[in-house]
């Protein structure tokens, strides 16, 4: 992982920004082919310039290196898939229910990336995209 954080290194003053692709490790031993996306997944999230993590391909019977998948020919899941999963869906997302202060407002601390908020007030709903990075500013939703 070391090599691959300075090769993160290397490139993030040159770029605007990292992004892997065409993500795929070549592995038979299950264990170690998830334990090595998980480390892979976590270096490239912890770069503050990475916005992109493309696998190559997911399943065997559609991918010229079936080993480097995270689903087999016959459909069943490797162990990869659920380190995946946890932390893409659950560990790294920002999923949360909030009700505004006395002044309406909330405030909350959220991974940067694309969201979806909707905003309820007495069976009124709003909703509305979002993309928080480094540079957006607070979201304003008037009702």
């Amino acid at each position: 992982m070391e090599d691959l954080w300075r090769r993160y290194q290397r490139f993030a003053p040159l770029v605007d920004r990292l992004v892997v692709t065409e993500y795929d490790f070549v592995c038979n031993d299950d264990e170690l082919h998830a334990d090595y996306l998980r480390d892979v997944l976590t270096l490239s999230f912890s770069h503050p310039k990475m916005t992109a993590f493309i696998n190559w391909g997911f399943w065997a019977g559609y991918h010229w290196k079936p080993e480097g998948t995270l689903i087999r020919k016959d459909w069943t899941e490797r162990p990869a898939i659920k380190i995946w999963r946890e932390l893409v869906h659950n560990t790294w997302a920002t999923n949360t229910d909030m009700q505004t202060d006395a002044k309406g407002q909330v405030e909350t601390k959220a991974f940067f990336g694309d969201y979806e908020i909707t905003v309820s007030v007495r069976g009124t709903s709003v909703t509305q995209m979002w993309t928080h990075s480094a540079t957006s500013g607070p979201l304003v939703v008037g009702l």
